[in-house]
């Protein structure tokens, strides 16, 4: 029942193998209803309308839904990075003199030498985080103005 169609929506889809599955699968189920109740395969047709229609309303929507995913994924990465520069500006105003061994008040003989590039990465990763919240928010609004 409406094979020649489901055929047709098959080819012009361009969804991934589970999502494409799930889509023919419901045609498949409104086809054999809309048997089961007396309406005709060309009556099916007309109320999906063409295959190409049809498809673009489905790929429309799913883009809606995967849209929604990446602001989702933007806020996601916008507070981490946040969260991210606030523990490194934390460990700043935490951190001792460069020269005070301990909780000393006053100067020391020793010396510890060599850098640390450790609180480097926290700011460093919170630019890459915000980099990546900053693409996937243009991405989001690019899509919706389509």
């Amino acid at each position: 029942m409406g094979e020649d169609y489901i055929r047709q929506v098959k080819k012009k889809l361009a969804v991934s193998g589970r999502e494409k599955r799930e889509i023919l699968r419901d045609l498949e189920e409104i086809f054999r209803s809309a048997a089961e109740e007396g309406e005709t395969e060309e009556a099916v047709k007309r109320r999906l309308g063409p295959p190409e229609a049809y498809v673009r309303e489905l790929e429309e929507a799913l883009g809606e839904k995967r849209g929604r995913g990446s602001l989702y994924g933007a806020i996601f990465l916008a507070a981490l990075a946040v969260l991210l520069t606030g523990i490194f500006l934390w460990a700043k105003a935490l951190q001792k003199p460069e020269d005070v061994i301990g909780w000393a008040d006053g100067m020391t003989d020793l010396q510890v030498t060599g850098p640390s590039y450790l609180p480097l990465l926290f700011p460093a990763a919170a630019a890459l985080f915000l980099a990546a919240a900053i693409f996937l928010a243009v991405r989001y609004v690019k899509r919706r103005k389509r």
